[in-house]
């Protein structure tokens, strides 16, 4: 399932997505990157098993 994720660069965000890509489901991430960190989800997004939204 597709699921979006606001904020899924930050600390707890980026936790979740990693959570919800082991139970199988494909996590839309949706962040303006002021407090969280494209390196979180580096890995997921260049995958392919997340996608990255910046706004």
């Amino acid at each position: 399932m597709k699921i979006i994720v606001t904020g899924g660069a930050g600390f707890v965000g980026s936790h979740l997505v990693e959570l919800l890509i082991s139970k199988n489901h494909f996590p839309i991430i949706v962040d303006n990157l002021n407090s969280g960190n494209y390196k979180h989800i580096k890995k997921f997004v260049n995958s392919g098993k997340a996608e990255f939204h910046k706004i």
